[in-house]
């Protein structure tokens, strides 16, 4: 009984330190947004967009938990940004491929996003117009200094998938990988910080290539 009394104090602990290394992370999130001259109107609709991808990622189903508690606070808003790019683009293109009509619709809506993307790289979403999913990318590519070569390489792996059904090398299949599988690795390790250019390159980042 002391066992469990002991173990469900801890749990309250522990709980109580994450919600307060939270609610430090929210503070100093504001603080940079007003260092960086975000304004109170810009700030809502970047709280919106988080939100948004946060509710894609918490929704996904998924055989691991993508925002679990091993993530540090301060790179889940991030974290959820990244993997609802993934996860929306990979529906795209998932979305049907039964007939060249329904690959030829699947493309079309890669494309649209590709638009995006491209906007998003340039810096010119934030308002409440603009799809949230790519205002939370767009500020997430530019605290963390994602490569966005990685993300439209993504976009061409799901575009490939409309167009190659089957590979005939293992030359072949690597390059497609390349450009599917590598670029996640590449971005989950720029938010860790693993992928800047002043930063030696580990194991896992050369993995990653």
């Amino acid at each position: 009984m002391r066992k469990v009394t002991a173990f469900r104090a801890l749990c309250v602990v522990a709980l109580t330190c994450e919600r307060y290394l939270c609610m430090s992370v929210a503070d100093g999130r504001e603080a940079t947004m007003k260092a960086r001259g975000v304004s109170d109107a810009d700030a809502g609709v970047l709280s919106l967009a988080r939100a948004h991808v946060r509710s894609i990622t918490s929704g996904a189903k998924e055989n691991f938990t993508v925002l679990s508690r091993l993530v540090p606070p301060d790179l889940r808003d991030d974290y959820a940004a990244v993997y609802a790019f993934c996860r929306v683009a990979d529906d795209a293109g998932d979305a049907d491929s039964r007939d060249a009509a329904s690959r030829e619709r699947s493309l079309m809506k890669l494309g649209e996003l590709r638009g995006k993307l491209e906007r998003c790289g340039r810096g010119e979403l934030g308002s409440r117009d603009d799809d949230p999913l790519f205002v939370a990318l767009q500020d997430t590519s530019e605290r963390r200094q994602l490569p966005v070569k990685a993300l439209h390489d993504l976009l061409d792996a799901f575009e490939q998938d409309q167009r190659v059904s089957e590979y005939a090398t293992w030359d072949e299949l690597l390059h497609y990988c390349e450009r599917s599988a590598n670029p996640v690795g590449r971005l989950v390790l720029n938010l860790q910080a693993e992928g800047q250019e002043d930063t030696p390159p580990s194991r896992a980042q050369r993995t990653c290539r």
